[in-house]
């Protein structure tokens, strides 16, 4: 009755200490391919580029363009 058994160990290696160890690659793993599957930003170049085609298509108003570009701007 003295002390923890080397059988206690084994179990509570088992059932406490693989598990955590499992779920913590689990999530390092999700994090590190969610990082890699995203997308580079645009340019700030490729923004202003597309905005102004929007532009010429009519697609929105000059106050409009005006904005965007006004935040893309201050992005910097």
């Amino acid at each position: 009755m003295g002390g923890i058994s080397l059988w206690h160990w084994i179990i509570l290696f088992l059932f406490f200490v693989l598990p955590v160890l499992a779920i913590g690659r689990l999530a390092w793993f999700l994090v590190r391919r969610s990082r890699a599957a995203a997308p580079p930003a645009p340019s700030v170049e490729a923004r202003l580029q597309r905005l102004d085609a929007l532009l010429a298509q009519g697609a929105i108003t000059t106050a409009e363009h005006a904005r965007q570009r006004a935040e893309i701007v201050r992005s910097l």
